[in-house]
Order: structure tokens, then sequence, then C-alpha cells
């Protein structure tokens, strides 16, 4: 699960119990919350219990005080929605946020209610699930030490500083990425660093002091913003890749809360990058970016936000998205939450209709792809990304290996060319689709004559595509999802090959119009 709150956009609430989660709203009438409301799904319902609104300016201190006191009547202990572990250890982190910066009397069953949530809290974290989830778990019981004046406080700072010290060193990477590999959820464990410092830099007992060393959180905090600074659009979205929305609000809020706190991104962005760490690979210029996913699905004990997108790709020209990941439209286990998962939703190649890796459920994984390799060679103005990969296990024929190539020429800060060259290795023989998802801005055209396909943008002409090794060439309608909630029509490309293995094609993107 993830929070997806956004001071500025995310609540239009000039009425207090007016509502905007996942793009949707709802306003409760009479002044009464339905913290269990049935119309909208299990993640718009944490949202709602996380609290976060509660930094939201345009509503008062004595609507908030009503909501909060709401949620206390409504929501006894261990029942609900709202006793799941990971929204409570968010409502926790609000509650605190909200007291600490408030010059008011908190009402004492406030604070009893939040010490309670948080004595319940540390009898059910989340080892089951770990990951995003434990450090949510731990973070919350370590704000709550620093918060709060007792001997079980003082355990709870000086205990749970350790565990988040131990999280820290496993959860990011050596190249600053967080291990579930997702850009979202980078963002959101980086926010969580930095409400680590914030709080701790704010510390007034000397015995607590030091319990997270502020020169340790900064040296994660500079290295997971310097990653976020490379892998951005140039517009500020968010590569989709496993589950990730591209909305850039939490990016930039990222950045300055950094700076409130006098942490600043000290990366240089590099034209080529190659995070082996992380998977990810690219180029960025001022108003390019092709983004490769090249690494791993995730930490073998919690790949539950895989995706099957080895070697998909996402590309921006001249500012404007050209080819998209499908992204994510819900948690929601079903047909559409399936689908956003599958390799047929991925700007890779897939064979014979099985899987990549095998998904299932709405947060499962059963075996998932291996020896996951890349490498970047760069020369004057042109730069090679090679991936490679063995997976699709479920093929009764065994195991497929695929690499990819993509050259990519640059030319005047911009990108001029892309070759994409396919080799997939595996016994007998089968039909491959390598799939190309667009925009729905761009209105792709085939051209029979020359089997080519021209990418117009509001009737321009930006790109030509030119294939080898295909048996055919289709346009499909499908949807395309870059924020949850939110769905729209878009074309994708559908080139066929079939034959005995191995399997050689490729498709070349010729840049037209700047």
């Amino acid at each position: 699960m993830v929070s997806f709150f956004d001071n500025s956009e995310s609540f239009n609430s000039f009425k207090p119990f007016n509502f905007k989660f996942l793009n949707v709203s709802h306003c409760f009438e009479n002044e009464t919350v339905d913290w269990e409301l049935c119309t909208v799904s299990r993640l718009w319902r944490y949202n709602l219990h996380y609290f976060e609104f509660l930094s939201d300016g345009s509503r008062s201190d004595i609507e908030k005080i009503s909501l909060i006191q709401q949620w206390i009547d409504k929501n006894p202990v261990d029942t609900g929605t709202g006793w799941e572990p990971y929204c409570v250890s968010l409502r926790i982190v609000s509650w605190i946020k909200y007291f600490s910066c408030r010059d008011m009397d908190v009402p004492a069953e406030a604070l009893k209610s939040l010490y309670q949530q948080c004595i319940w809290l540390e009898s059910n974290l989340e080892l089951h699930i770990l990951a995003n989830h434990y450090f949510e778990n731990i973070k919350a019981i370590y704000l709550a030490g620093l918060f709060f004046k007792s001997r079980r406080a003082d355990r709870w700072a000086s205990g749970y500083a350790i565990k988040l010290n131990e999280q820290i060193v496993e959860q990011f990477l050596p190249d600053g990425g967080h291990y579930e590999r997702s850009s979202l959820y980078h963002q959101v464990i980086t926010k969580g660093l930095l409400e680590l410092f914030s709080f701790t830099e704010s510390v007034e007992n000397p015995e607590l002091n030091g319990l997270i060393p502020l020169d340790f959180l900064e040296q994660y905090i500079c290295r997971a913003l310097d990653f976020s600074q490379q892998i951005v659009f140039p517009n500020g979205d968010l590569p989709n890749f496993n589950d990730a929305s591209s909305v850039p609000c939490l990016t930039e809020w990222n950045m300055r809360y950094a700076e409130s706190v006098n942490i600043f991104s000290q990366g240089h962005i590099a034209e080529a990058y190659n995070y082996k760490s992380s998977g990810y690979a690219g180029i960025k210029l001022t108003n390019d970016m092709f983004v490769m996913k090249t690494g791993p699905v995730g930490p073998d004990y919690q790949p539950g936000h895989t995706h099957c997108d080895i070697l998909s790709y996402e590309l921006m020209l001249a500012g404007s998205k050209v080819i998209v990941d499908t992204g994510v439209y819900e948690y929601q286990p079903g047909e559409c939450r399936a689908h956003c998962r599958s390799t047929q939703a991925h700007n890779t190649v897939q064979v014979a209709g099985y899987e990549q890796t095998e998904v299932w459920g709405d947060f499962r994984v059963a075996r998932r792809v291996s020896s996951v390799e890349c490498d970047l060679n760069s020369s004057n103005n042109s730069h090679r990304i090679t991936g490679a990969y063995k997976g699709f296990f479920a093929r009764p024929a065994g195991l497929v290996s695929h690499t990819r190539a993509v050259d990519v020429t640059v030319e005047n800060d911009a990108i001029s060319c892309l070759e994409i060259n396919d080799i997939i290795t595996a016994s007998g023989s089968d039909n491959c689709v390598n799939r190309i998802h667009l925009h729905p801005s761009i209105i792709p055209v085939l051209n029979d004559e020359d089997t080519n396909v021209y990418l117009y943008l509001e009737g321009d002409l930006i790109a030509k595509l030119n294939f080898k090794g295909f048996d055919g060439v289709s346009i499909m309608d499908t949807e395309y999802y870059p924020d949850f909630g939110v769905r729209e029509a878009n074309k994708c490309l559908v080139l066929s090959s079939s034959g005995y293995f191995p399997q050689s094609f490729s498709y070349s993107i010729e840049v037209v119009l700047k």
C-alpha cells in the first residue's frame, strides 16, 4: 500500500468532509464520516484513515480535531480498515506531526488514543510483509518514542532506532534507489527518511540524541535525492516501472522538504546512466529522455509490486511523452490489476502468450526472471544499453533468454534516433510479440506500402518507425493509466514474429521533427 497525499491538488477541502484520494472525490453528508465507505476502493479507505489531510491548510484546527474525535468514536481498537497496521503507522505519524507543529492544547482523549495505537502497533508489526510496510511500522513507533515522555516511549525511541538503522541499510541500494524497484515507493520511503531527519534533529532530550545519526540519514537522503533527479523525466514525471504513478507531486514535495532541513541533492545529472543495483538505465537530456527497466523484480522475499516489465522502456521527445508504460489503475484484485502487471502491458517481448514472471493475485509472485544483466557503453554522441534475462517459466518447452540492445544517437542535446534489437533464445519454435505502447496524444499511421509507422503529435510528424524481422505489424486500441483511478484510451503497436529459435528482430525510431 502507499499514500497519495498532495496538499496542493488532492483535496477539494472547502468543506471539511469533502475528500479526494486516487482521483476519486467523495463528500460525506451531515458532517459524519463513514470510515468503512463501501462505494470506494480499499486503497481509498486506507488514505482516509491515514489522516494525511491534517497537513491541508484549508481545513481549520476545529475541523481537524472534530475528524480525529470522530475517528476515535467510530473505530474501536482492532476493528476495521483503520486498524490494519499500515494504516495505523501512517496515522500515528500524521497525528504526531499535526500535534507537534501546533501551539494548541491537544485533547487528552486524542493523546490517549494515539498512545494506545502505538502499543497496539508494536504487537502487530508486519513481519510477514516487511519492505516498505515494516519500515513505516517501526518509523511510527520510533517517532512516538520521541513524541511521548515515558519509560515505554524511551524504549520505543532507543529500540526502534536500531531497527530503523538496519532497515535503511537494507532497503536502500548502493546507487541510492529503493530495493522494491518502484520509482513511486522510492519517493515514499525517501519522504520517510526526511521525516526521520526532521524529528531526530529536533530532539531535545540528550539521552535520545544520536540514536539515528543525522549524518547517516543525510548520506542516505542525498543518495536517494540524486537517484530521483537522474531517473525523473524532464517534466517531473516518474518512470512507471513496477507499481508506480508518473504524477510528480511526491518528487517535488521531497525536494522542497529536503531544502527546508538544509539537505540538497549534489548529484550531477549524467547524459547516460546505468544504475545496476536498482535496474534503471537510460539517456537524459534537457527535453528528451529514454529509460529502460534493466534490473531484478525486487527483493526476493517481497516482490509484491512486481510487473512483467524487464527490458521495457519509456521515451520522451521534445518534452512530450511518446512511448509509455501502461501504469497502474488500481490495487483491487481483478482483470485490470492482472493486465497492468502482465507482459503485454509493457514495451517488451512476449513469447507464445506466456508471462516473463509468474505474477498472480494482487501482490503475489511465483517464479521470476533471473540472470538479469545490463551494460552501458558510450562513444561520442551514441550510447548502447544492453540488457538480458532468463524468464517465461511457464513455457512447456523450457526457459527463454531475451537480450535487448538499444542504440541511442544524440545530436544537439536531443535524441535523433533509437535502434532496438532483440534476440530471443529458446528451444523449439514459437511466436513472439513485441509491443510499443504510445502516449494518448500520439497518433500512429501505418503505411501499408513500406510497412513503416509514422507517429504524429497534434498533427505534426515527430517520428518514423522502421521494422526488420517481423512477420506483421498492426495497431490496437488499449488503455493507459498515468495515475491511480485515471484511464485514457491510447494505441499500441503490435509486432509479431514466429519460427524456430533463436529469433532476432529489430526496429528503429527515427526522430523527424523536434
